[in-house]
This record gives C-alpha cells, structure tokens and sequence, in this order.
C-alpha cells in the first residue's frame, strides 16, 4: 500500500524543537516576569504586547525604507507606537497597584502605593489615558512641526 507522498519522518523532531522553543519561551518570560514584580500571567501579557509594539515599530521602520506605503512608515507611524507601547504596560500598572495581604492579621497594601487603601493615582484610567493622549499630541506635534519647519 502506497503513502500517497505522506512523509511523517519529520514529525517527532518537529515537536521536540516546538516543545524546546515554547519552553524556551516560557523561561524568558518567567524572567521578565520576575524581574518586573509581575506574576506570571500578567507578565507574559505584558511581555507579548511589548513584542507586538516591538514586530509593528521594526515593521514600519522596514515599510519606511523605500517602499510605497508611505503612510506606513516610521516618521507616520512613531507616536502612535510609542503610545501603545505605554499601553502594553497597563495590566502591569493594575498588578501594581492590586492590594496584597500582609499577613495572619488581615492587614492588606498596594506593592507599590505609600496612599494606603485608595487607588493610587498613576493606576486611575484617566491619568492612563491621559499619558496616552499627551504621547500622541506631543509625538504628533512634534512631527507637524518637524516637516514644517520652513
């Protein structure tokens, strides 16, 4: 009985470096999440926003070299990726700013906050997003600015 041009020889090596790559992965998350106070969920949320930001700024960097998508390009795209970079950090800020027991006692602080129980004021939505508007006003401004200088 023929195969019918099925070649499954490949298929166990295939796996085991899938499987070293994910582990691989795991482990330098793992890392980041470590060296940035995150568990581990957050910190591979943040880490793999931070790798989209990173793969869309090298992408527009490449579109910017020469080809006709202009629009597209580092000079037209960089605030904007400078924003959502900021944004990628936000589950990291909520983390931050989540209480955490003390103790038997019941006692509870945020990791970071000095305030006490209210919401720290670097975790509140409007100053977020109010960072994330100032990052595309300036960026952009700056821009305008730039290509109209003379």
């Amino acid at each position: 009985m023929s195969s019918y041009g099925r070649n499954n020889e490949g298929a166990p090596l295939f796996i085991w470096v899938a499987a070293v790559f994910l582990a691989l992965l795991a482990l330098i998350v793992w890392k980041f999440s470590e060296l940035t106070n995150l568990d581990f969920s957050t910190g591979a949320t943040v880490f793999f926003f931070n790798a989209v930001v990173i793969g869309m700024l090298v992408g527009s960097w490449w579109v910017g070299l020469g080809y006709d998508y202009d629009f597209l390009g580092w000079h037209n795209t960089a605030p904007a990726l400078v924003a959502l970079w900021w944004a990628a950090w936000w589950p990291a800020f909520n983390h931050w700013a989540t209480p955490v027991s003390l103790g038997a006692a019941g006692e509870s602080s945020y990791r970071f906050s000095p305030w006490g129980e209210s919401i720290p004021w670097w975790d509140t939505w409007y100053f977020l997003a109010g960072v994330f508007l100032a990052i595309l006003s300036v960026g952009y401004g700056i821009r305008h600015w730039w290509l109209h200088r003379y």
